[in-house]
């Protein structure tokens, strides 16, 4: 929870792709629970299903 990112957003396949190398790097490949808090839109939702399976 003490860990921040920012990310330039272009489309939203990039985006994807980014935020999630982002979270490996922050380790979140190994962490026992992930909270994934969006606005709902349902690309986000997408990216979250995708790459966020727990």
């Amino acid at each position: 929870m003490d860990k921040k990112s920012y990310i330039r957003v272009e489309d939203i396949d990039s985006f994807e792709q980014k935020f999630f190398l982002e979270c490996v790097k922050q380790d979140v490949l190994k962490a026992k629970k992930v909270i994934f808090v969006a606005d709902g839109d349902m690309k986000i939702r997408r990216l979250k299903n995708d790459y966020f399976l727990q």
